[in-house]
């Protein structure tokens, strides 16, 4: 404790389990979403799930459809030009189709951040869909989900905007 470089050692410490934890949940949300491209997903119909592009982005979330109360537990995968979601089956051994949304046209809005709830939420509307509440796990969480889906949503349509 007394020598001179004491201090910057313990910030360098804080500093690389910091990284080695984000890379650890990278590295588990890449093998999650490696699993869900190459494992047949229950319900989904037409071309495979890859013709859909690039997964931009993806987590695991809670989502609150239209005006239902109820919170049910969704991963998202985002693609170029479509949202898609899916839940795990019953005993965790493949995934569920659950919906695909278009991106065109769709407004992203972010809730005010309710720290003691730990209600990071944003929501998406458009004409053609009922509104969608996503909640993550946590601020990172929701700044990620934001930054990935501006060009979408804005980018795709005239009519897509980013409020926050």
């Amino acid at each position: 404790e007394a020598h001179p470089d004491y201090t910057d050692i313990v910030k360098a410490t804080a500093a690389f389990r910091s990284l080695v934890t984000q890379c650890q949940e990278l590295r588990k949300r890449k093998n999650l979403e490696l699993q869900i491209l190459s494992e047949p997903v229950r319900g989904w119909e037409g071309d495979s799930m890859k013709s859909l592009g690039h997964v931009a982005y993806m987590s695991q979330v809670h989502v609150k459809n239209g005006s239902s109360e109820e919170k049910e537990e969704r991963y998202l995968m985002l693609f170029p030009n479509v949202l898609v979601m899916l839940s795990a089956s019953p005993r965790m051994s493949g995934f569920i189709y659950q919906g695909k949304l278009p991106l065109t046209g769709t407004t992203v809005t972010r809730h005010a951040e309710d720290a003691d709830t730990a209600h990071y939420a944003f929501e998406i509307t458009g004409s053609m869909i009922d509104r969608i509440t996503v909640f993550c796990s946590s601020p990172q969480e929701l700044q990620e989900w934001l930054e990935h889906l501006q060009p979408f949503s804005k980018g795709g349509s005239p009519a897509g905007t980013i409020s926050k």
